[in-house]
């Protein structure tokens, strides 16, 4: 049995939460996947037991049920109850218990349920950002309970209306440079193909790409020989899990890594649990090398064994990219970093996980998970040489070294050489626009304007979409020349108003 010991940024984790738990009921914090959610919860519920409290711990998913209950108990030595369905099973003293939110909704009325529930003292929230009513009335059904949320991926709409405040520990760069998480190395082929075919698709009411149009595209013979054979080629034989778009395209995408002589599985939500603990210790010993799944594997997986994620499903949720990435950042004795096999495009769309920054709470009422269509992009590329990721302005490819060709352009007049400079001036404008672009936001936070209000005025300005990279930059105080420019737009605004 372990004993449980927080890392230095857990602790200061752990103080963030109770200082905002003086003056908010309910509190959600931020930490990356990989950085200990779980022994956070454990901490707290060892303190609420130490003080005579008791301890619900609610998860969404019966994996992450079973995942909690091992935690607490079987590593940690902690008493858990369980109220999951039939696996349901509980004396009432316990001092901490998991319970699936399903579960609790359908056995409300239940008096021994009730009779449990009316001891809890602290209500653990995981993966906090998947909202459901059941949440809010499991709150309002304990009044007497502290609240703490947990998710690497605060984004979702509303949570703001739900949590008092929110509490941030390390970002993902962070955690990588201390080595409590490996680093990723990015590679983006076939990108120009799949952002091409990717214009025809549509979307659904959900704001993300509809799966039938998304699963055909993928489904492509040549897209899913050229993931087997990418992954030949620069997987390294590593334990790797691949996030496709449906059943069809799992079970594609898997027959392929199998006639090429790799020992793959497919996983679905409707994998028995048996079957499902089979595969996992396969993974987890390597005689399975590759897992294909839907979203089973997104979210709770937590295998630090793998160490490879190939992206074969296009998203427009940046909740998606980051909790997929995250799936391969654990470490690991036998692993030094973790490969990204982006075959999605996901990573232009959305940059990388180490990027990642989540915004504000004040602003989560405002502006739920982040979907973005195919032009709306950051700057990264791929290396036309290896496929690696580029950064913005980054000239010489870390992996291959391949150096990009400069493209200025060269003009002879009258005998004499002169350099155009178109390349510096697009620079420039950008730098421009970018200043301009903080600015505003600056200005929209003062004048408290809706969240996308520097978005469009930078657009209507230029003709320009503002990169996400940029919306998760500090905001820059204006210069008196923006500040005047925002004033021509306030008159211009109320003379076509008057002459309306």
């Amino acid at each position: 049995m372990a004993e449980l010991i927080l890392r230095d940024y857990q602790h200061d984790l752990a103080d963030g939460i109770r200082d905002a738990w003086k003056t908010h009921r309910a509190v959600i914090a931020w930490l990356p996947t990989g950085g200990g959610k779980t022994e956070l919860s454990v901490h707290f519920a060892l303190a609420e037991h130490a003080a005579d409290g008791t301890t619900l711990f609610v998860v969404e998913r019966k994996v992450l049920a079973t995942q909690a209950q091992v935690r607490y108990a079987e590593k940690y030595g902690m008493e858990v109850g369980v109220i999951r369905g039939e696996a349901t099973r509980y004396r009432g003293l316990e001092p901490a218990l998991v319970a699936s939110i399903q579960t609790l909704r359908s056995r409300w009325e239940n008096p021994r349920i009730q009779a449990v529930l009316a001891r809890v003292s602290l209500i653990v929230i995981d993966e906090a950002h998947i909202q459901h009513s059941q949440h809010r009335e499991l709150l309002s059904q304990l009044p007497q309970a502290r609240v703490l949320g947990l998710t690497a991926t605060p984004l979702r709409e509303g949570l703001g209306l739900t949590y008092g405040a929110l509490v941030k520990g390390p970002s993902y760069a962070t955690l990588i440079d201390q080595v409590h998480l490996v680093r990723p190395r990015y590679f983006l082929p076939q990108s120009k193909r799949i952002t091409s075919g990717l214009q025809s698709v549509a979307v659904s009411s959900t704001g993300d790409y509809a799966d039938g149009d998304l699963s055909r595209l993928m489904r492509d013979k040549a897209l899913i020989c050229d993931l087997v054979s990418t992954w030949q080629a620069k997987g390294e034989d590593r334990q790797t899990i691949v996030f496709c778009v449906d059943i069809a395209h799992s079970t594609a995408t898997c027959d392929a890594f199998r006639l090429a002589g790799i020992a793959a599985e497919h996983i679905d939500k409707s994998t028995p649990d048996d079957e499902r603990r089979a595969m996992f210790a396969r993974f987890r010993t390597g005689e399975t090398r590759v897992l294909c799944s839907i979203v089973v594997l997104a979210v709770g997986f937590d295998e630090p064994v793998a160490s490879c994620a190939v992206l074969a499903r296009p998203t427009l949720s940046l909740i998606m990219h980051v909790q997929q990435i995250g799936r391969v950042l654990r470490t690991h004795p036998d692993k030094r970093d973790c490969i990204v096999l982006d075959h999605a495009c996901n990573v232009i769309r959305h940059g990388r996980v180490e990027d990642f920054d989540p915004p504000d709470l004040s602003a989560l009422d405002k502006r739920s998970d982040k979907k973005r269509r195919t032009d709306s992009v950051t700057d990264f590329r791929p290396c036309p040489q290896c496929s690696a990721i580029m950064s913005p302005g980054q000239r010489v490819c870390d992996v291959c070294g391949h150096e990009l060709e400069r493209k200025n352009r060269v003009h002879f007049i009258d005998g004499e050489l002169a350099e155009a400079g178109i390349e510096r001036q697009a620079v420039d404008t950008r730098a421009k626009m970018k200043q301009l672009y903080l600015e505003l936001r600056w200005i929209a936070e003062q004048r408290g304007y809706k969240d996308g209000w520097a978005f469009v005025k930078l657009k209507e300005q230029y003709g320009f979409a503002a990169p996400w990279a940029w919306k998760n930059m500090s905001p820059v105080e204006a210069s008196s020349e923006t500040s005047r420019l925002v004033k021509s737009w306030q008159i211009a605004y109320s003379k076509r108003r008057r002459a309306a």
